[in-house]
């Protein structure tokens, strides 16, 4: 035999000895792995309970929205992207749990890497359940992965902008490219308006897009601007809480869409009292709107944005067509409008009837003390209406001097009140009223 034809033989066996180290190795890795996740699981206490119980450890991990607007960013330093890196007991369970990936937002164009190659398994592995979707940017490119099931979407969040080639808002660029126009699953509905308020959305779009989506139960317009009107009227019969605005940011807020509903199952209303839009009749709108509708309302929120003016008259008129309601907050009011609504309430006692709770603002600082009558009718109030329960009046500003007390016989009154379970708060940036004393 040649020298040849030897080494070739060697270096035959060289090749079979190193596959088989490789074989070996890999069957030794495979096993010291196995080993280690047993060992892992030992001493993993979330490894060692039933699934049902792990998963609901797992949901405490998901972030809360950082305002009313955003989900969670889909990110691999937040969970659930964050728990699949942790052990492979926890992304199993982490894949195991459908309700960990139903939350998510998504800036357009997609950050991140969260592109339809991401969005796809995301979606997937949410199973047949409801998505809750918040987006941002120009969403309307209706190809994407997420506008391609609208039966799937329970909560929706979305900004209204204005492409600059068009003048058109992302809304109706978006509604007239989809190809599937049914929300029947979709719940919440929460519109943030155009930074700019001479951007306007076509109401005509706008209900449309509602009569889509006939379960409906919550409706929030956030910083909308002017809603072009449109003879249009629109019912939404599920519809349990509308809101315009918020009321904490003081902003205009154009409420004209209120004119077009009809709402018979609404529990919660936050409104403008002052005139707005292309109408400037806001109060009107309202007192119409509670009349066509006869809701069942539980909770009225009633305001004015700052510099305005709220309709007084309007109000007082709109409460008597609210029954049912339990819960009353009114922003921008007067220390003397509080005292006659005090009083109205006081002198008839049909007026809300089932009212348990007030509460006030006033955001100016014209008030520097409480007069006496104002303390004598909330006595009055309260002696009178024995389901009222609560009251409430919070000065956002600093100059009301609360420790200038009423007389004795004033105040005693209120303090055997707070003694027997009431609850009385008058507070302002400095501290509280001495109601407990």
């Amino acid at each position: 035999m040649s020298a040849e034809i030897l080494r070739t033989q060697i270096a035959e066996l060289d090749k079979i000895e190193r596959v088989f180290q490789e074989i070996v190795l890999k069957k030794l890795n495979i096993d010291r792995t196995h080993l280690r996740r047993q060992l892992n699981a030992l001493h993993d206490p979330i490894a060692r309970l039933p699934l049902e119980i792990s998963s609901q450890i797992f949901l405490y991990t998901l972030e809360p929205s950082d305002s009313e607007f955003h989900n969670p960013a889909p990110i691999a330093t937040h969970a659930p992207m964050l728990l699949l890196n942790i052990c492979h007991a926890w992304s199993d369970i982490t894949l195991s749990t459908p309700a960990l990936w139903t939350t998510i937002h998504v800036s357009f164009p997609c950050t991140n890497g969260m592109n339809d190659s991401l969005l796809l398994p995301w979606l997937e592995r949410a199973g047949s359940r409801p998505l809750s979707l918040s987006v941002d940017g120009p969403f309307h490119d209706a190809s994407s992965i997420i506008w391609r099931r609208p039966d799937r979407l329970k909560c929706l969040k979305f900004h209204v902008g204005i492409e600059a080639e068009t003048g058109k808002s992302t809304v109706e660029i978006w509604w007239e490219s989809l190809e599937e126009r049914d929300f029947p699953t979709l719940e919440t509905l929460i519109i943030c308006g155009p930074p700019s308020t001479n951007d306007s959305l076509h109401m005509s779009t706008l209900v449309e897009f509602l009569s889509s989506a006939p379960n409906l139960v919550e409706l929030v317009m956030k910083d909308a601007s002017d809603v072009e009107p449109a003879p249009l009227s629109l019912a939404l019969p599920n519809l349990r809480r509308l809101q315009f605005g918020d009321w904490r940011e003081f902003k205009d807020i154009d409420a004209s869409l209120i004119d077009a509903l009809t709402c018979s199952q609404l529990e919660s209303l936050t409104v403008p009292m002052y005139d707005f839009g292309w109408s400037g009749r806001s109060a009107e709108m309202v007192h119409n709107f509670l009349t066509r509708s006869a809701p069942p309302l539980k909770e009225f929120v009633a305001g004015v944005a700052h510099g305005k003016t709220l309709d007084w008259s309007t109000l007082l008129k709109s409460l008597t067509l609210a029954p049912t309601l339990l819960r009353l907050e009114i922003w921008c009011i007067s220390c003397g409008q509080a005292e006659e609504i005090l009083e109205n309430l006081a002198a008839s006692l049909s007026l809300l009837p089932n009212l348990t709770s007030i509460v006030l603002h006033r955001n100016h600082r014209e008030l520097d003390r409480f007069p006496d009558s104002f303390f004598t009718q909330l006595s009055a109030t309260f002696i009178a209406r024995r389901r009222l329960h609560s009251f409430s009046f919070k000065l956002h500003a600093w100059r009301t001097d609360l420790s200038l007390v009423p007389a004795p016989n004033i105040l005693a009154p209120l303090q055997e009140l707070v003694a027997n379970g009431r609850h009385l708060d008058i507070t302002n940036v400095l501290g509280s009223f001495p109601f407990n004393s």
